[in-house]
């Protein structure tokens, strides 16, 4: 390698390394990074003219919580799960309320707070990989966001549901460890914001997130303990941050009897059987491959079941094979940003598949969607440690062939999804909507002083109604933001909070109900709507 093919201090972020890449292709870059913000923008300004109600009974619950935030029933915890207990923090439904709030309190607000946190993380994403590899790594970094983004598009990128929300922030902690390795420390307290952010708002990724700060975390403090010089600020303003992220937590632990954290305790302690090392790769593996769930390869599910089909997993990924040799080749030729890259893909995707062995019951479809930052990190690390790896000549010969490819690649990827923002529609539950209208009518015949127990018995047979009933998060949300007050019985209080489990308060109830044509109430109940 020859001293003009390496930028300054080999990509270490410092001044001058950075005004250097400013030289290179700016024009490119931006072009490039428009592409990929620009999905994101039109999909905000659409949400911005819509009127639509939660996309589902989940993201009803996400929205009642979100505009609980700031009042008497301000959540502690994060959403519910499945087991009985909740995710770890409420930082996700904090995040959301101010831009719910600014646009309308409805549920296309919510989609444009889950565009915004998009943005975020690709804003933090281009701007590592512009620093840390210049216009190659910018390039390869936005063609495989412009895929993703084209592959999942809106519903899933400008979703507020706790798996397709973290999948940015999770490469964007990726990259922020990258940074932190390469020797930013100063970046610490951003990665312990995110890592605490995306950990606490799924519970599936806790461990992921995690392992990924505890490595980089690591970095910095055999780096110092060599030095003999300790990075004080950034260390203090990590544990800063990371007390601030645990406050909400540990006040409802303290508050309640038992709290979350008890509870969640209990259930990993509990002795479950788990999926075991060898489906948590296959499940994995999905997300690494040439033709990768997330850049828009349909989800291998068993017949008729939302359940992942692991026996038709590969047994080693495309991406993973690149990001291997392409490693390898960046250790030989001495590339340290490269070869520091690929270990922080690599950290990545072994948290994930370490993460997945330990999912308990069935594997749903959606368990395994936030892998799909691992593919992303896995297929970005690989590509540029590949382009790094190669004899310096070669890569002198292959430079303008390789920009002609990752332009055109960018370009498709980027409009593609630019086509997706523009014209898809997102997918309004149909008894969502109908319940909506049901509340609507319902609500001129309500004392609005009155306290009401909300129920449903509607389709308690499907496969996700489980006890609760179809349509009874968005009965609760309509007719709570409409200004009445709801109550539900106390089983439900992880999904709707504490404070409206207490039925006792409640002296009416409405019920939701499957009825045939001509159905007559029983005695002591009235018919208030019909859809």
């Amino acid at each position: 390698m020859t001293p003009g093919d390496r930028s300054p201090r080999d990509g270490e972020g410092n001044v001058a390394g950075v005004r250097q890449r400013l030289r290179q292709r700016p024009a490119w870059a931006i072009g490039a990074c428009t592409l990929v913000a620009l999905p994101l923008v039109v999909t905000a300004v659409r949400m911005l003219g819509a009127h639509h109600g939660p996309l589902n009974s989940d993201v009803a619950l996400i929205e009642l919580r979100t505009g609980d935030v700031g009042t008497s029933f301000t959540p502690w915890t994060g959403s519910y799960q499945r087991f009985g207990f909740n995710m770890p923090g409420p930082w996700r439904f904090y995040s959301l309320a101010p831009v719910y709030q600014l646009f309308g309190a409805r549920g296309s607000s919510l989609q444009i707070g889950a565009a915004r946190v998009a943005g975020l993380s690709v804003a933090g994403i281009a701007w590592v990989a512009w620093r840390r590899g210049g216009a190659a790594l910018l390039g390869i970094t936005a063609t495989v966001l412009a895929w993703w983004l084209r592959g999942v598009g809106p519903q899933q990128y400008a979703d507020p549901w706790e798996p397709h929300v973290v999948v940015l922030p999770l490469v964007l902690l990726a990259f922020l460890a990258f940074d932190v390795v390469m020797g930013e420390a100063r970046t610490l307290p951003l990665l312990t914001l995110v890592a605490g952010w995306v950990g606490r708002t799924y519970m599936s990724v806790l461990g992921v997130a995690g392992l990924i700060g505890l490595v980089a975390l690591g970095v910095v403090l055999v780096r110092a303990w060599r030095a003999r010089r300790v990075p004080r600020e950034p260390l203090l303003a990590s544990v800063a941050v990371g007390l601030v992220l645990l406050a909400p937590a540990i006040y409802e632990e303290l508050r309640s009897d038992p709290g979350n954290l008890t509870l969640t305790w209990r259930y990993l302690t509990s002795g479950e059987s788990t999926l075991g090392l060898v489906e948590g790769w296959r499940a994995f593996a999905f997300q690494a491959d040439a033709a990768a769930v997330w850049a828009g390869a349909g989800a291998p599910l068993r017949p008729f079941l939302p359940f992942t089909d692991t026996g038709r997993s590969p047994i080693v990924p495309l991406g993973i094979l690149v990001l291997v040799v392409g490693g390898a080749l960046a250790v030989r030729r001495h590339e340290r940003a490269a070869t520091v890259l690929a270990g922080v893909a690599g950290v990545t995707a072994l948290a994930f598949v370490l993460a997945l062995s330990r999912v308990t019951g069935e594997l749903y479809s959606w368990i395994i969607e936030p892998a799909r930052a691992a593919g992303v990190v896995v297929w970005i690390a690989g590509l540029w440690a590949l382009w790094r790896g190669v004899p310096a000549g070669w890569r002198a010969r292959g430079k303008q062939p390789a920009l002609v490819a990752l332009t055109v690649a960018v370009v498709a990827g980027g409009l593609g999804a630019l086509a997706r923002a523009a014209n898809d529609d997102p997918e309004v539950s149909r008894s969502g909507a109908a319940v909506g209208r049901l509340a609507a009518d319902a609500r001129g015949d309500l004392d609005p002083d009155a306290v009401f127990l909300i129920s449903s018995t509607a389709g308690r047979d499907t496969l996700f109604a489980g006890d609760s009933g179809v349509g009874l998060p968005e009965l609760g949300l309509a007719l709570v933001r409409s200004g009445f007050d709801v109550v539900v019985p106390p089983e439900l209080g992880n999904r709707y909070g504490p404070e409206r489990a207490q039925p006792t308060r409640a002296p009416h109830e409405l019920r939701l109900v499957d009825a045939p044509a001509g159905y007559q109430p029983p005695p002591g109940w009235a018919l208030l709507g019909v859809e």
